[in-house]
C-alpha cells in the first residue's frame, strides 16, 4: 500500500516520463492510447503522507505548472511553499542530505535551488520584498 505512492511520485519526478499540460489540445485524438491524469488525483498524490522527500519535491514542481491557474494559484503556492520549508528544515537537521556524493535527488536537494524555488513562489504571488 506504501509503496503505490513512491512510485507514483518517482515517475512524476522524471520529466521524460510525463509531460504536463493544464489543458487537454484542442486536436487531442482520443483514440491513441494516452494515458491522463487529472488534478483531482494529482492534488491526492502531493497531499499523501508518504515518508521521504518525494512528496514536498512533487508539490514544488507542480506549483511551476499550476500557479497560473486561476482557481489553484494561490493555494498551490503556499502549499510549495511550505514544502519548501520542510525540506529546508530536513537539510538544517541533516546537513549530509545536500552533498552531492549522498545522491540523493542526484545531488539536487540543497539549499541554495529550495531557496531559488521560494523565491520564485514569492514573485508569483507578487510578493517582491522577500523574493
Amino acid at each position: 500500500d506504501a509503496a503505490a505512492p513512491l512510485i507514483s511520485h518517482a515517475f512524476l519526478l522524471d520529466d521524460q516520463s510525463v509531460e504536463f499540460a493544464t489543458a487537454l489540445p484542442s486536436d487531442f485524438d482520443i483514440s491513441k492510447n494516452i494515458f491522463i491524469l487529472d488534478y483531482e488525483l494529482l492534488k491526492k498524490l502531493i497531499n499523501h503522507e508518504t515518508p521521504g522527500f518525494a512528496v514536498p519535491i512533487l508539490s514544488i514542481l507542480m506549483t511551476h505548472y499550476l500557479a497560473p491557474h486561476p482557481t489553484l494559484g494561490q493555494s498551490v503556492i503556499g502549499s510549495a511553499m511550505g514544502a519548501v520549508d520542510y525540506l529546508l528544515r530536513c537539510i538544517e537537521s541533516d546537513p549530509e542530505i545536500e552533498k552531492p556524493e549522498n545522491f540523493i535527488i542526484g545531488g539536487c536537494l540543497n539549499r541554495k535551488i529550495l531557496l531559488k524555488h521560494k523565491s520564485a513562489f514569492h514573485m508569483m504571488m507578487g510578493n517582491r520584498k522577500q523574493a
